[in-house]
């Protein structure tokens, strides 16, 4: 079993069950921020700082950051669309090897690989998008093997595509005859309870840039990108911006100027 499929995810503490009640939960965490009033361990603090950018310390106490104030302003006018941009931007961000001290990091050093799973893959569904149904959907059970190899997590997106096209082989079966993520593949390839859970359903899926076909059982088989993006204007704007501005991983854009959201959000 590869490596880097056990242990990848983003830091799942960040995410509630839809983008409106995360949108809530990191609002929550800012507010306990300015009241200087972190629990003893306080998971979501860490991940507002390491993931989402919106909080650090200074001078070891906690603050809220520029990106914090803009996530703030935005959360005032609409939570689930000032989510949607803060997720997109920390997994535009967020590559591995990093400065967090999560598993991934060490299994990524110890491959010789390096990667940004939100780029890599955001490039390939963006390719399969011009495929006709069903082809157009990037189906979990055909990922997953590939990923199960440490060495492909260091492909580039025409890589990936090439290797999906591969794996496929003729005629692309229709979204009800693909398996699960959900306690199906997860256990086959023991990803770890909910970590691909998180990156896929919770992460991708409440950017606003991306849909997730179910099977009959209305588990998420697969993705692909949204309807919505090519009639939305800001989601059409962050998702080119996100494919013309590849990014590696800053110390600095933890808690950097908040260009971003003029850049790719307004």
């Amino acid at each position: 079993m590869g490596a880097l499929l056990r242990s990848f995810t983003y830091p799942r503490n960040a995410f509630a069950s839809t983008a409106s009640a995360s949108a809530d939960k990191t609002h929550e965490t800012i507010g306990r921020v300015r009241a200087q009033a972190l629990r003893q361990k306080d998971e979501p603090f860490n991940d507002a700082k390491t993931f989402l950018g919106v909080a650090g310390r200074l001078d070891g106490q906690p603050e809220v950051t520029r990106l914090g104030e803009a996530f703030e302003a935005l959360y005032r006018t609409n939570g689930t669309d000032a989510w949607r941009w803060l997720v997109t931007r920390s997994m535009w961000r967020f590559s591995v090897p990093n400065g967090t001290q999560m598993d991934v990091n060490d299994d990524a050093r110890a491959h010789s690989v390096s990667f940004n799973f939100f780029d890599l893959m955001t490039r390939l569904i963006w390719m399969l998008a011009a495929e006709p149904w069903p082809a157009n959907v990037l189906y979990f059970d055909e990922l997953l093997p590939i990923l199960d190899d440490d060495a492909a997590w260091g492909n580039d997106a025409l890589a990936m595509f090439e290797a999906i096209r591969t794996f496929r082989a003729g005629a692309v079966a229709p979204p009800g005859a693909h398996r699960s993520l959900l306690g199906d593949l997860e256990d086959e390839f023991e990803c770890g309870r909910d970590y691909m859970n998180t990156v896929f359903r919770k992460a991708f899926g409440q950017s606003g840039l991306f849909e997730l076909p179910q099977s009959e059982s209305h588990q998420p088989v697969g993705i692909c990108l949204s309807e919505q993006v090519s009639k939305d204007p800001v989601l059409w704007r962050r998702l080119r911006y996100t494919l013309d501005h590849p990014m590696t991983w800053n110390p600095g854009a933890l808690t950097d100027t908040v260009e971003w959201a003029s850049e790719a959000a307004q």
